[in-house]
């Protein structure tokens, strides 16, 4: 009984709440900090990921004080009238589950392609193509099914050292994929491409005027539901003038594996190693990271080819992004010399290019056009000829994907 009236006693002495909350010009009261969200219940067959932990906002108030002058600033809740901001978006690890999303894909053949329940994987992400970390819609997805990419380069003439003459180079490259989950912790990607190459010159040796590649990648990866994921992928070509017989120097064979791993929403790293059968076999490493600070930028510091982006918005309809890209390739080829006697060899080219962009995206197409610098080009034989370099010039691309 005592008890109660000290209760009853405590309940008439305490004070009433303020109908306003929070009083004008206080910043509101920090709130507790959640405790970090459980595992969510996906089905059995996707991947199953804990939330990254993200800053945690302000909890709101009852509904009968309700948050209407608070605004997202810097990432946080603040008062005030500014423009209202969304917080922040993160990069979803790759193994986030894919979702379910209708395919808008003209180029499904019927009776032949086996049905795919996941036409999207809107949470895997493959910083080694061409995709883009954000959008209009958040994450860019990587499609499922075909995939169709043309391009059309051009490289300005530009005169050659080594050898007398110059050299001009105009490419038509062209690529079909497809891609698919395998269960539900691996994707399998194919890769069809034929890249046609049209050369003018140099005086000094006697190259064939087209040279062609035809190549066929098998790539296979993980979706893991953690931080940690993998990539494997095999590249075997035939690269040749189609000059009379082929010879070993016409069959070459890539290959790459790479890990990634996640260690915060805004970071991805990935480490491995890739093999080019060339002249030479050469070995590189095949990874770096990926920033991605918030749902506007990308910084890709990868080698052998990295790229800043930044998504510009939606204009009628249109995704648009504009970025740099700086990249270091080699190519070979079986070519046939010219000369008294006509000689097979194998012919490799090395380059970088650094280059500007604007790719924009709407429903499944994607058009782009970049122009920039193409330099340290340098062109090693097998056999029969001298090596040669070519100075530096410009070149321009415009291709699209559908």
């Amino acid at each position: 009984m005592f008890l109660s009236f000290v209760l009853l006693a405590t309940a008439i002495g305490a004070e009433p709440i303020s109908p306003v909350w929070p009083q004008p010009g206080v910043a509101a009261p920090s709130a507790p900090i959640a405790p970090a969200p459980a595992m969510p219940a996906y089905p059995a067959m996707l991947p199953r990921y804990p939330a990254w932990p993200t800053t945690v906002p302000p909890q709101a108030a009852p509904a009968e004080y309700p948050l209407n002058d608070w605004q997202w600033r810097g990432g946080q809740l603040q008062p005030g009238t500014a423009p209202a901001m969304m917080p922040p978006a993160v990069m979803p690890p790759p193994g986030m589950p894919p979702a379910e999303v209708p395919s808008t894909s003209p180029f499904r053949i019927p009776f032949i392609d086996p049905p795919l329940p996941l036409e999207n994987t809107l949470g895997y992400y493959d910083p080694f193509t061409r995709q883009f970390a954000f959008g209009n819609a958040g994450f860019q997805p990587y499609r499922l099914g075909w995939y169709f990419y043309d391009e059309l380069p051009y490289m300005f003439t530009a005169p050659v050292r080594g050898v007398t003459g110059s050299f001009q180079d105009l490419e038509y490259n062209s690529s079909i994929r497809y891609a698919t989950t395998m269960g539900d912790r691996l994707l399998f990607t194919w890769t069809g491409s034929w890249y046609s190459s049209w050369w003018t010159g140099p005086s000094g040796v006697n190259l064939p005027a087209t040279a062609d590649q035809l190549m066929s990648d098998f790539q296979i990866s993980s979706l893991n539901a953690g931080p940690w994921n993998w990539q494997v992928g095999v590249t075997p070509q035939l690269n040749t003038d189609f000059r009379r017989a082929l010879t070993h120097n016409a069959y070459m064979m890539d290959a790459r594996f790479v890990l990634f791993y996640q260690t915060a929403p805004e970071w991805r790293w990935a480490a491995g190693l890739e093999y080019w059968n060339r002249v030479h076999g050469i070995i590189i490493p095949y990874g770096g990271g990926t920033w991605a600070p918030n749902d506007r930028w990308e910084v890709r510091a990868f080698f052998p080819k990295s790229r800043i982006s930044r998504y510009y918005g939606n204009l009628n309809g249109t995704d648009i992004w504009h970025y740099v890209s700086i990249g270091w390739n080699v190519n070979a080829w079986q070519v046939t010399l010219q000369n008294q006697i006509e000689t097979k060899t194998r012919m490799q080219m090395s380059y970088v290019e650094l280059l500007a962009g604007v790719s924009a995206a709407s429903g499944v197409y994607t058009a782009f056009v970049e122009a920039g610098l193409i330099f340290d080009r340098r062109v090693l034989f097998r056999a029969s000829a001298p090596p040669f370099t070519i100075n530096s010039n410009g070149m321009i691309r415009i291709g699209v994907l559908y």
